[in-house]
């Protein structure tokens, strides 16, 4: 059951602050491996439902869905507010006693830096591979390799191919000469191939078949996106 003020910690998620990390919901069973699955949620869909099942089928204790009050290349926050994403993601979660973290940053190094602040569980990303790409691109970073030692220092990731992607497309960029180092790190996530397709952008475009019966309930009455 969730006992946090949503909009106090909403308001308390300041990137400005350092990395900052607060459990909305913590699953209520013992867990030594944590999975985190980042995303702006914008909207939340059935992928996202799946990536979450398969990092449980992998053998993880745990997952947590992870909201950041700034996400990487999605600063400014359009369609669905904040506390209405949070609440979605609270009421996905209770399903399957997930959890829910808000974070303040958005970089995964900083959001690795900061759960282990509120946990001592060992650290698994679950991402897709436009994710991987994105975390490996040093435009993001002042030292690229400074930053992913962090990481990987602190967590792992599996990654899920998406759409036209396939396992050998993971396994091509980790072994690039910049990315090599890190492969021991990054692994293969199995993801039901119905589901590699959906996305938030086809939500936004319309599709919302891909989203969760309480999300497709929840657009219905607030039509921020047009539907198709």
């Amino acid at each position: 059951m969730c006992v946090v003020d949503l909009t106090a910690a909403l308001e308390g998620a300041d990137p400005a602050l350092p990395p900052r990390a607060e459990w909305i919901r913590r699953p209520s069973r013992p867990f030594a491996r944590l999975c985190l699955l980042p995303g702006s949620f914008n909207p939340p869909t059935l992928a996202h439902v799946g990536l979450a099942r398969s990092g449980r089928a992998a053998g993880l204790d745990a997952v947590a869905y992870v909201l950041s009050a700034r996400t990487v290349d999605k600063e400014v926050v359009t369609g669905i507010p904040l506390l209405d994403r949070l609440d979605l993601l609270l009421r996905l979660a209770a399903d399957s006693d997930d959890g829910v973290l808000l974070l303040n940053r958005g970089l995964y190094v900083d959001i690795a830096r900061a759960v282990t602040e509120v946990t001592s569980a060992s650290l698994t990303f679950l991402v897709g591979f436009d994710k991987i790409v994105q975390i490996l691109d040093p435009r993001y970073y002042d030292d690229r390799d400074a930053a992913l030692r962090d990481l990987f220092g602190l967590a792992r990731i599996l990654v899920a191919p998406r759409a036209d992607t396939s396992f050998a497309d993971i396994d091509d960029l980790m072994a690039q000469p910049a990315n090599v180092r890190y492969r021991e790190f990054v692994g293969p996530l199995d993801l039901e191939p119905g589901l590699r397709a959906m996305s938030s952008t086809r939500v936004r475009r319309g599709a919302a078949e891909d989203t969760p019966a309480i999300v497709r309930d929840y657009l219905r009455t607030n039509p921020i996106f047009a539907q198709g």
